[in-house]
C-alpha cells in the first residue's frame, strides 16, 4: 500500500527548517587561510561483512595520520547478510559496535536498516556513537529512531562540513523493504527534498551528499545539487573506479558492496573554495596487509557461536550463480507446503554462489537472511499471468525464480514486456485461465507484489530459511537443477 506523507508533520518541519535557516545566517568565519585537504572515506552496503573491517580500520587508522581532516562515512545498509550479526541479540548489534570503534562519523539509512523492525531500529539507532542521516525519512516518534536530516562537522583546521543523508523509494513510496516494518514511517522523494536543504551551503564551507538512492538518481542529484562538493552513494552496488566515466556535474563515489572496497576521495580547498579534487578505490583484503588487533579479537568473537556451523548438506560441486540458487529456493517452497507452483523473487536471494563442500547454516541464512515466513496463494491461470506480468516490473524487468513452471516472457527490442506465457513443467500448453492453481511464495512477496487472489492465502507459519533447511536435510545432498527450462526471453521480431 503506498505511504502518504503527513502534511501537517511536513509543515511543522518546515517551519523548524526556517529557524535552523536563521542560526546559519553567515559561514563561520575562523576558516582556514591556507590550502586545505579534506580526506573522505567511504563505504556502502556494508551488510555486516564483519570479517573485513579489522583490515579496514587498520587502513584508516593509518589514513589519519596522513590525513587529519578526514570523514569516516557509511552510504547506509550496515544491516543484513551475514547470520552472525543478523540474529545476534540484539540483532545486528555487531556491526554497529565494531563501526563505533573504527569512529565512524556518520551513515547514511540504507533500506535495510529497517529489517530490524522498527523498534529494533529505534535501539541499535542509540547504542551507535554516530549518527544516521536522512533528510526524506520521518519516522513516528513512538519508535525512538534517533534520525537526523544532516550533520556539519568542525575539522581540526576549522573546515566545517555539511553532510546531509538521502534514501531511496520505490514503486511503492517506500524503501526497498517488506512493508510491515515501514508502518509509521513518512517518507518524500529524495530528489524533491534535498532542495530544503540548499541553505546549508551558507552554513558550511563544502557540502557533501550522504546518499542510498542508486548511481543513477546520484548523476540526477548531481544535477538537482550542483553546488554539492561530493556524492557518496550506496544502494545499487556499483564498483565506481572511474567517476570521470559518469560526466556527472559532482564527484561520486561509490565501493561496491561488501567492504572489499573502501573509496577515498582528496579535496583540496582554500576557505571552501574547491581547487582539486581526486577519486580513488583501495581494495581491502584482509590477507594483504595489517589489521587491527582489536577488532580482529572483537570479529573473532562474534563468529565463535558453534550454531551456525551446523552442516546442513553437502555439494557435490560448486553454485556460481543466482538463478541455481533461486530455483532450489522455490523448490523448497513447493515441496513444504505441497503447491502447484512456487516463486522466489530475485531480490531475496542474497547470495550468488555456494562452495563445493559441506553447506553450513550459516550459508543458508546468508542466502535467505530476512526472516520471511512461507505463504501460499490460491490464483486462476489467468491472475497466475497476471502475478507474472507485475512481478517483471517490480522485480526491474528480472525473471522470477520459479518452481513447477515455466514463464515464457515476449519483449519489444527495447526490452518492455509485451506478455508473458505461464506453462506448467514439462506441459506445452499454458496453464488453464479458469482453472485454480496453489502458488508458494514469501511473505514479503504476500505483502509488497500487486496480484488478485481466489481465496484467502494461507500462511504456513514458517520460515523460508527453515523451510530451505528441511529440504535439503531430507535429500541426500546438494541438488543439481537446471533453471534455464523453468523462463524463457523472446524478443519480437
Amino acid at each position: 500500500m503506498r505511504k502518504t506523507f503527513n502534511h501537517a508533520l511536513y509543515s511543522a518541519l518546515l517551519l523548524l527548517l526556517v529557524g535552523s535557516l536563521s542560526s546559519c545566517r553567515v559561514k563561520q568565519q575562523a576558516q582556514p587561510s591556507g590550502v586545505s585537504t579534506l580526506a573522505v572515506v567511504g563505504l556502502n552496503d556494508i551488510h555486516a561483512n564483519i570479517d573485513q573491517l579489522p583490515r579496514i580500520a587498520f587502513m584508516v587508522d593509518s589514513m589519519r595520520a596522513i590525513y587529519p581532516n578526514l570523514l569516516l562515512l557509511a552510504a547506509g545498509d550496515l544491516q543484513t547478510g551475514n547470520p552472525i550479526n543478523d540474529n545476534f541479540q540484539p540483532k545486528g548489534l555487531p556491526i554497529i559496535e565494531l563501526m563505533n570503534e573504527m569512529r565512524f562519523d556518520a551513515s547514511a539509512l540504507g533500506n535495510h536498516e529497517f529489517d530490524l523492525g522498527q523498534h529494533g531500529l529505534g535501539d541499535i539507532s542509540h547504542r551507535a556513537k554516530f549518527p544516521f542521516l536522512s533528510a526524506n525519512v520521518f519516522p513516528s516518534p513512538s519508535y525512538g529512531i534517533a534520525l537526523k536530516p544532516y550533520k556539519i562537522f568542525t575539522m581540526p583546521d576549522g573546515t566545517r562540513v555539511s553532510v546531509v543523508g538521502l534514501l531511496q523509494l520505490g514503486e511503492l513510496g517506500i524503501p526497498d523493504s517488506h512493508p510491515k516494518n515501514v508502518r509509521g514511517v513518512a517518507f518524500t522523494q529524495p530528489l524533491e527534498e534535498v532542495k530544503n536543504y540548499r541553505y546549508l551551503a551558507g552554513c558550511s564551507d563544502l557540502q557533501i551528499a550522504l546518499t542510498h538512492i542508486g548511481v543513477q538518481k546520484d548523476t540526477l542529484l548531481a544535477q538537482v545539487a550542483p553546488y554539492l562538493d561530493l556524492i557518496v552513494g550506496g544502494h545499487s552496488h556499483t564498483l565506481i573506479d572511474h567517476p570521470n566515466n559518469l560526466h556527472a556535474a559532482v564527484p561520486i563515489v561509490q565501493s561496491g558492496y561488501k567492504a572489499h572496497y573502501i573509496s577515498l576521495a582528496l579535496i583540496q580547498h582554500r576557505g571552501g573554495q574547491v581547487l582539486s579534487h581526486q577519486e580513488m578505490l583501495l581494495p581491502a583484503d584482509p590477507h594483504a596487509g595489517g589489521v587491527n588487533e582489536k577488532m580482529q579479537r572483537m570479529v573473532e568473537g562474534y563468529n565463535a557461536n558453534p550454531l551456525f556451523a551446523e552442516v546442513v548438506t553437502t555439494n557435490p560441486k560448486p553454485i556460481q550463480d543466482k538463478y541455481t540458487l533461486g530455483a532450489i529456493f522455490a523448490d523448497a517452497q513447493r515441496w513444504y507446503s505441497h503447491a502447484d507452483f512456487a516463486m522466489q523473487n530475485p531480490g531475496g536471494v542474497r547470495i550468488g554462489e555456494l562452495p563445493q563442500g559441506n553447506i553450513t547454516l550459516k550459508d543458508i541464512l546468508r542466502l535467505d537472511p530476512f526472516g520471511n515466513e512461507l505463504t501460499v496463494l490460491t490464483m486462476t491461470g489467468r491472475q497466475l499471468k497476471e502475478f507474472f506480468v507485475h512481478a517483471w516490473t517490480t522485480d526491474n524487468n528480472t525473471p522470477a525464480h520459479t518452481s513447477g513452471l515455466r514463464v515464457d516472457y515476449l519483449l519489444d527490442d527495447t526490452g518492455v514486456l509485451l506478455d508473458c506465457t505461464v506453462y506448467p513443467a514439462g506441459s506445452d500448453q499454458p496453464v488453464d485461465p479458469d482453472k485454480l492453481y496453489t502458488l508458494a511464495t514469501s511473505s514479503y512477496v504476500q505483502a509488497a507484489y500487486t496480484y488478485h487472489t481466489s481465496a484467502p492465502d494461507k500462511n504456513q507459519g514458517i520460515t523460508t530459511a527453515e523451510v530451505i533447511v528441511q529440504y535439503l536435510k531430507s535429500l541426500p545432498e546438494m541438488p543439481q537443477v537446471d533453471y534455464k527450462s523453468r523462463y524463457n526471453i523472446r524478443v519480437a521480431r
